[in-house]
């Protein structure tokens, strides 16, 4: 036995990995990829709230309204957002001088994952969060 293989008890398998192992691997490189991406610019930042209209793709008639609250920071590569119950932290994966583009992670029960759109315009903030079958679209102003 080498100082590096780890001791097996009786009833032990070698082949599989502890839980704890798997996950603090999986946040070590969830970690990694948010610290080299995008940065939010000075012009986005702050809180940013409003409501949505919440509707189908295929049948944009039907909308229902939601009540949502961004916070950016400049410099961060993360968004905190709040839409009705969801509380969620989005992921910045584009940027350019008037649109922000991020992932909205699947948090089940919750919060439905999807792409969240963010445009400078002159009334605020355009919103447009989309899953390809639904989309929430709003205009969201500096608190």
């Amino acid at each position: 036995k080498s100082p590096s293989s780890p001791t097996i008890a009786a009833g032990q398998s070698q082949a599989s990995t502890p839980p704890a192992i798997r996950t603090t691997t999986a946040t070590t490189a969830s970690a990694a990829a948010i610290a080299s991406g995008p940065e939010i610019p000075a012009s986005f930042a702050g809180t940013w709230s409003g409501t949505a209209m919440q509707s189908a793709i295929a049948d944009p008639q039907v909308q229902l309204p939601n009540s949502i609250t961004l916070t950016l920071a400049a410099g961060s590569r993360t968004a905190h957002e709040q839409n009705q119950d969801c509380v969620n932290t989005l992921t910045l994966t584009k940027v350019t001088a008037a649109m922000l583009t991020f992932d909205e992670p699947d948090v089940p029960g919750t919060c439905v994952g999807g792409t969240v759109t963010l445009t400078l315009n002159r009334k605020g903030l355009a919103y447009r969060w989309t899953d390809n079958i639904e989309q929430n679209v709003g205009n969201l102003y500096k608190s």
